[in-house]
């Protein structure tokens, strides 16, 4: 089977309750998580480890990640286009791309793709306060009340949050779940696990 040396992804909003979606929360996820050294021989060990016990030997693909640790230094060779963070958008449009820079490392963006989708929780929630501002915007408007919108919209939800830095990416953050980058193997290793659902869906198809 050929493999094509770039292997791109994107992120749309195909539609659903409103008409626009507000774009945020991917440089969170960029700045914690993708930026600098962060494939080291620890998160290579801890993957493959994980994946051997899951599924058995043979399903992490070692070399494709030595390959990054010893060509990129342990850089993602991968380039990220995006909308500016809080740009309103129309539904059924491309919100960001993704795509490896290295041919070697065509299969990446599927890795990082379950990383990325979890941009989807803070956009849902930026999309449905902005919705809610609009509602009470409006009605204030209507009632005479339109300079009381900043006390109407005012979050009280940081008072009931269980730990610092839910309110930044819109649910419980990636660092509580993943300490430090070393344990970023996690991730990579439900990657391969979905990946490889998915196949033994369509072979059993």
């Amino acid at each position: 089977m050929r493999r094509l040396p770039r292997h791109a992804q994107y992120f749309e909003s195909r539609g659903g309750k409103f008409d626009e979606v507000c774009f945020f929360g991917l440089q969170y996820f960029i700045k914690r998580y993708l930026v600098g050294q962060v494939v080291t021989r620890q998160v290579i060990d801890e993957a493959k480890e994980i994946l051997d016990n899951h599924m058995g030997p043979g399903h992490f693909n070692v070399e494709g990640w030595e390959h990054i640790l010893n060509e990129h230094g342990g850089r993602l060779p991968l380039s990220i286009k995006a909308v500016p963070e809080g740009m309103v958008v129309p539904t059924k449009n491309v919100l960001f791309t993704m795509v490896n820079t290295d041919p070697k490392c065509y299969w990446l963006t599927n890795y990082m793709e379950t990383l990325l989708v979890e941009v989807w929780y803070p956009m849902t929630v930026c999309t449905n306060s902005r919705e809610q501002k609009k509602l009470l915007q409006a009605s204030l408007a209507r009632t005479g009340c339109s300079d009381g919108t900043a006390i109407g919209a005012l979050d009280l939800s940081s008072a009931d949050i269980w730990v610092a830095g839910c309110c930044a990416p819109g649910r419980r953050p990636a660092a509580t779940r993943y300490p430090d980058r070393a344990t970023l193997s996690l991730s990579l290793s439900r990657s391969v696990c979905r990946n490889a659902r998915r196949r033994h869906r369509v072979h059993a198809a």
